[in-house]
């Protein structure tokens, strides 16, 4: 082979993978935090963004929950959810809460269901002042 077409194709082939580290999109709905050399340097909103290779890097979250998965048989397991990317989702997010049975004044007991939604407004105290979101 003609080590011309070695150097191009590993050029070419270093240039998408530069393009691919430098070049962000982040959709609606989310956010991403941006690190330059492991400290906080910004929050990218919705929209293409350019990063400085080898500098900025997008920040990691990983935060895990317990779901509880109700099947039509009416057999419930516990799940373990683990989230672990850059992209976190800031649009509301359903937090269902398992029912509860208790008793009213009247002493008629009614069972309630709780769904609680939230959304993240501070994206910086999320990621670096909480240990576990969903905990």
């Amino acid at each position: 082979m003609d080590p011309l077409y070695i150097a191009s194709a590993i050029l070419v082939a270093l240039t998408t993978f530069i393009l691919s580290q430098v070049i962000l999109k982040v959709n609606e709905g989310e956010m991403i935090v941006v690190e330059r050399l492991g400290r906080f340097s910004s929050i990218k909103r919705p929209g293409i963004h350019f990063l400085v290779p080898l500098i900025d890097r997008p920040r990691t979250v990983n935060w895990n929950r317990r779901v509880e998965k109700r099947f039509a048989n009416q057999t419930v397991s516990i799940v373990d959810e683990n989230f672990m990317h850059y992209r976190i989702r800031t649009s509301n997010v359903a937090f269902d809460i398992p029912p509860v049975s208790c008793y009213t004044k009247e002493k008629v007991q009614i069972h309630v269901n709780i769904i609680v939604y939230y959304n993240i407004t501070d994206l910086q105290k999320a990621v670096y002042q909480v240990d576990d979101l969903y905990a």
